[in-house]
């Protein structure tokens, strides 16, 4: 997972940015604690995706993972 997110502040940042849905896909189908987000919530077109998750927050440019466990 760590291909994906950097460990900032206590919490596992997506390194990509908003527009990198392949990677937030790979991401998520690596990732054993997906889970769906509320349909309004999610914005991209396939379910199992990062940006679809429930444990994901927004950030400005990015978001963070509150479910990712461990620290580097």
């Amino acid at each position: 997972m760590d291909k994906w997110f950097t460990y900032v502040d206590g919490v596992w940042r997506f390194k990509l940015g908003t527009d990198s849905y392949a990677a937030a896909r790979e991401a998520a189908k690596a990732c054993q604690f997906f889970a769906e987000d509320d349909e309004d919530e999610q914005i991209d077109d396939h379910l199992l995706s990062c940006y679809n998750c429930l444990y994901r927050r927004w950030r400005i440019n990015c978001f963070d993972c509150y479910k990712k466990v461990g620290t580097p």
